[in-house]
């Protein structure tokens, strides 16, 4: 053979080759031609315009307009969106168990099947411009569990001409069979919660009224203009959209009687995405009974559950923002506690620490209980709103002269929270410059003592634990220990009663002492340092930390001395709080019993002990 013929040949062949592996990747494989054989029908719900569901009562017509399913016969009304949705995905995911020819079965197996019936089940569902994506007619139950047998109205028939009978396991019919008036949208309205920007409660003359811009919360704006409690306007307006509802046949006059003592009430709700308002009235009657319901953009008339006979009862009260602050925490950079009493306490934040302005000179400040009344503040709950009368007497409200104000400062903005005392001992708040009177627990008050010291930060030593060299400790009458600390190396020595412990000290209970001292924390600043400078003539604790100064090696070591005493005592009973002090400090401090225990904690190890 001629070369030039083989080298034709075999680009023949490589053509053939190429256009067989291009051609076949585009065809179904075995399992997706069986599958399509199986699976009758395959369209993408949103394709789906009309529905029409045939029984034996008459036939249901279903059309989508704006995305939504109305029924367009035997009534007009909005459909059920889920039923819809189900239907489509059954129909989409229905397989033909088995496939039997007409010609296979006998008059009275036919007959069986129920398919020859003229008011059988039969579902069509077609495309915009009348194009169909699927139609099927049900017959009785199949032998298998859960099947029936169906047919495909248009399908091809056999080579005989022949219908062909399928089996197919489905809960299409079930559904297809429920009653036209099942098919009713059993939501009263379809808005989304988050889209509504206007909620209007009227009833008779009066109006409760809330909008929100998007993304912000509600603001109640009639009959006062306030912040409203977003968590309780939103579950009315849940109750609003997320009620099930039938429909209501023609009362009889002894039943469902209108409550003639409560007025007619609208909902209005404006929302984005809505051409107009949409406005449910909800029709007074009896406790106990179902609320006959309209909607504005619906026709019809329902009945809503029973538990909206609540909203006659709604005051604008109860849906106000019932939390007495909401600060800003993270963006605060300023707190002043001003009382009739005692002078005022200025905090100031500045790189994320809160320092107490004192004697001129700002100090650390209590970082936890500064947090601690930011944080209450904003969860105290108010009790009662007594007036929002702006000409109001504050005299009896103890708020002419308020015994407290705390102000809390952003680069934005400052607000001023005011409490007084009335009668009966009543604590009462409002904000400096507007009209609301609140009533709040006096226990939210513990959470903001005006004495200064109180802001002081806990902390009584702060020490380098490399500058340690020396621990004494002295309880009582007995013995001071003396412990000796290297840095380089973290070992102890000392002595007692002029006697060489080194060989007896437990090092791990040093080194808790000595970490307890560098970064020693009081329970509490005391207010009342004569009865704390009175304990502690007869201190029943004495402890010394010696350090030594990092930056003069040739330097003197600092002596730093705590003394303490109990703060109170019950015969026969420990002390649960002690005073404290720190050198000649004029401030003294509060410690509690389990403090006071670990700095007289054994020291030495028992005999016998490794």
């Amino acid at each position: 053979m001629k070369l030039s013929t083989t080298l034709v040949l075999l680009l023949l062949v490589g053509g053939l080759i190429a256009y067989i592996s291009g051609y076949e990747r585009h065809l179904p494989s075995t399992t997706e031609r069986l599958a399509r054989v199986n699976r009758p029908f395959e369209f993408a719900p949103a394709e789906a315009a009309d529905i029409s569901i045939t029984t034996k009562d008459g036939t249901l017509k279903l059309q989508r307009k704006d995305d939504a399913w109305h029924a367009r016969a035997p009534y007009q009304d909005r459909a059920n969106p889920e039923w819809v949705a189900q239907l489509l995905k059954a129909l989409n995911g229905l397989e033909w168990r088995e496939t039997v020819a007409r010609k296979d079965m006998g008059k009275e197996d036919y007959k069986r099947t129920g398919l020859g019936n003229p008011t059988a089940l039969e579902v069509a569902v077609l495309a915009e411009g009348g194009k169909e994506l699927a139609r099927l007619r049900f017959g009785s139950k199949a032998p298998f569990e859960e099947s029936f047998y169906a047919v495909q109205p248009g399908e091809k028939p056999d080579k005989k001409g022949n219908e062909v009978l399928h089996v197919t396991k489905s809960t299409l019919p079930a559904l297809l069979s429920k009653n036209a008036d099942d098919w009713r949208d059993i939501k009263l309205v379809r808005i989304p919660a988050d889209t509504v920007r206007r909620f209007v409660l009227t009833a008779g003359t009066g109006a409760i009224e809330f909008t929100r811009e998007k993304g912000k919360p509600w603001q109640l704006v009639k009959p006062l203009q306030t912040a409203a409690s977003d968590e309780r306007v939103n579950a009315v307006l849940a109750a609003v959209l997320n009620m099930d509802v039938h429909l209501n046949p023609a009362p009889k006059p002894s039943e469902k009687t209108p409550n003639p003592a409560l007025p007619l009430m609208t909902v209005t709700l404006e929302a984005e995405g809505q051409p107009a308002p949409v406005v449910i009235t909800l029709h007074p009657v009896d406790a106990g009974q179902e609320v006959p319901a309209e909607a504005s953009n619906r026709p019809g008339h329902f009945l809503a559950p029973q538990k909206l006979g609540d909203f006659w009862r709604l005051q604008p009260n109860h849906l106000r923002d019932q939390q007495l602050a909401r600060i800003p925490v993270e963006t605060v950079t300023g707190v002043r506690l001003r009382s009739l009493a005692q002078p005022e306490v200025v905090l100031n934040r500045d790189g994320g620490a809160w320092a107490l302005k004192r004697f001129g000179k700002l100090e650390p400040g209590n970082q936890e209980r500064i947090q601690a009344l930011l944080d209450g503040l904003n969860g105290t709950q108010v009790k009662a709103f007594v007036t929002d009368n702006a000409t109001a007497n504050l005299a009896p409200y103890g708020l002419d002269r308020p015994f407290l104000e705390i102000e809390w400062i952003t680069k934005e903005t400052s607000r001023v929270l005011q409490f007084g005392q009335g009668e009966q001992g009543v604590i009462s708040a409002k904000y400096q410059n507007e009209p609301t009177i609140f009533q709040v627990s006096p226990l939210m008050l513990s959470i903001s003592p005006p004495e200064t010291l109180k802001w002081r930060s806990g902390r009584v030593i702060t020490a380098n634990l490399f500058a340690a060299r020396r621990v004494v400790v002295a309880e009582g009458t007995s013995p001071a220990l003396t412990l000796n600390y290297a840095a380089m190396n973290a070992g102890w020595s000392g002595t007692l009663a002029g006697q060489d412990i080194t060989d007896r000290i437990n090092s791990a209970a040093a080194n808790q002492l000595l970490n307890r001292l560098v970064n020693f924390d009081a329970v509490e600043w005391s207010t009342n340092r004569t009865a704390a400078f009175e304990a502690l003539k007869n201190p029943t604790l004495t402890v010394q930390l010696l350090l030594a100064d990092l930056d003069k090696l040739d330097g003197e070591p600092r002596p730093l001395t705590l003394t303490f005493a109990p703060a109170a005592s019950v015969p026969g009973q420990k002390p649960t709080l002690y005073h404290g002090r720190l050198n000649e400090d004029p401030d003294t401090f509060i410690v509690d019993r389990p403090t006071y225990e670990a700095l007289t904690a054994p020291m030495l190890k028992v005999d016998g002990e490794q």
